[in-house]
C-alpha cells in the first residue's frame, strides 16, 4: 500500500518535487551570488580597465543583492554558502558604511553669530527636457543662494531668463547639446569665469563669490561620461585637472557638479586624495540622482566637495523635474577668514 498526502498524491513524489524545488532555488541563488561577487571584486580593478571602474558605481545595490541571497540560502539551509555571501557582502557595507556612520565637516569651533549660512542647488537640467515650470517651481521652493545648471542649452536659457530678476550674478555658457552649464548667484562675484579643465572643450564656471566678509570659491563642473575607454580617458584627466586645480585655490572651495562617477571608483577617490576635498554625501546616507528612469540602479554621480572652512548642515535629493537626474540640494556656512 503507498503512502499519500492529503489531497492523494504520493508522498515520495510530493518529497521529490520539493526537492527539486529546493535545489532550483538553491541554483538560482547561488548563480546571482555568483555574479554579484563577480562584480564586486572587478569594482576594485576600475584603475586596470574602464569597463571595471563602470561595475565599481553599484556597491548599494550589491550590499542589498547579497544580504537577499544570504537571507535566501538561509533559508534553505545552506549555511555555508549563506556565510561566505554575508562575508562578500561586507566589502561592499565597507564602501557604504560611511554615507551613514560618517560624520559631515561642521564649524562648531566658530561662534554661531558669524557664520554664514548658504544653500546651494546643483542640477543637470537635461537637454531634452520640457518640464520647465517643474523646474521654475523647484527654484522658487527651495531659494538658494547658488544655482548651478548643467545640459544648459539656448532654449534653457530663454524659458529660465526671469531667473536674473533674484539672482543678478550669472556666468553661463548656453550651448546645444549636453555640455552647457550656467551658475546663478544672489550674491556679487568678485570674479567668475568660464574655464575649460582638462582636455574636453567644454565649459566650466569657476567663481569667487563674498558673503558679507567672507569669501567662497565655486568650481561647477560637468565632465564626459565613461562611455568607452577615451571617454573614460578624458573624465579622468578632468577629474586630475580638477584635483590640481583645487589644490591651487585659497580654502574655503566647493566643487559641484555632475562628475558622472560614485564615490566608490578608485578615480574618485583620487580625486579628493589629490585635491584634499571632502565628500559631501559622507553622514547623509546613500542618496542616488541617476537614472531616475531606472530606480533600481540609481547611483549618485551629482556631487559637492568641499573644502576646510565649510560646515555641512545639510544635504538631500530634490523632486523628480523631468530631467533624469534628481536635483542635489546642500545646506552649509562659511566661517569667517
Amino acid at each position: 500500500m503507498t503512502d499519500t498526502e492529503p489531497g492523494g498524491k504520493p508522498a515520495t513524489q510530493s518529497a521529490e518535487n520539493r526537492g527539486r524545488l529546493h535545489n532550483v532555488l538553491v541554483g538560482i541563488l547561488l548563480g546571482l551570488g555568483a555574479l554579484l561577487t563577480l562584480l564586486t571584486a572587478v569594482g576594485h580593478l576600475g584603475h586596470i580597465w574602464w569597463r571595471f571602474d563602470l561595475a565599481a558605481h553599484f556597491r548599494f545595490q550589491y550590499l542589498v543583492g547579497l544580504l537577499g541571497v544570504t537571507v535566501g540560502l538561509g533559508a534553505l539551509r545552506r549555511f555555508r554558502l549563506a556565510g561566505a555571501c554575508l562575508l562578500v557582502s561586507v566589502v561592499n557595507l565597507v564602501a557604504v558604511a560611511p554615507l551613514y556612520l560618517g560624520s559631515p565637516a561642521v564649524l562648531d569651533d566658530v561662534p554661531a553669530d558669524v557664520r554664514v549660512r548658504l544653500r546651494v542647488l546643483s542640477l543637470n537640467l537635461h537637454e531634452a527636457n520640457r518640464d520647465h515650470e517643474a523646474v521654475r517651481a523647484l527654484i522658487r521652493d527651495e531659494q538658494p543662494d547658488l544655482l548651478l545648471l548643467m545640459e544648459y542649452t539656448d532654449r534653457w536659457f530663454e524659458d529660465l531668463i526671469d531667473l536674473t530678476e533674484v539672482y543678478p550674478h550669472v556666468i553661463a555658457r548656453p550651448q546645444s547639446g549636453p555640455f552647457g552649464i550656467a551658475l546663478f548667484s544672489a550674491h556679487p562675484f568678485e570674479s567668475a569665469d568660464i574655464a575649460f579643465i582638462g582636455e574636453q572643450p567644454h565649459p566650466s564656471v569657476v567663481a569667487r563669490i563674498t558673503v558679507g566678509d567672507t569669501p567662497l570659491t565655486v568650481i561647477g563642473t560637468h565632465p564626459k561620461p565613461p562611455l568607452g575607454a577615451e571617454a573614460s580617458r578624458l573624465r579622468n584627466a578632468q577629474l586630475a585637472a580638477l584635483a590640481a586645480r583645487a589644490e591651487q585655490i585659497r580654502p574655503p572651495l566647493l566643487l559641484l557638479g555632475d562628475l558622472n562617477i560614485t564615490r566608490f571608483s578608485p578615480h574618485f577617490r583620487r580625486l579628493l586624495a589629490r585635491s584634499g576635498l571632502r565628500d559631501s554625501a559622507v553622514g547623509f546616507s546613500y542618496q542616488p540622482t541617476w537614472p531616475t528612469y531606472a530606480p533600481p540602479i540609481l547611483i549618485p554621480i551629482d556631487h559637492a566637495l568641499y573644502s576646510e572652512g565649510i560646515g555641512i548642515l545639510d544635504r538631500r535629493v530634490g523632486p523628480h523635474v523631468g530631467s533624469d537626474h534628481y536635483p542635489l540640494i546642500i545646506d552649509f556656512e562659511l566661517g569667517p577668514r
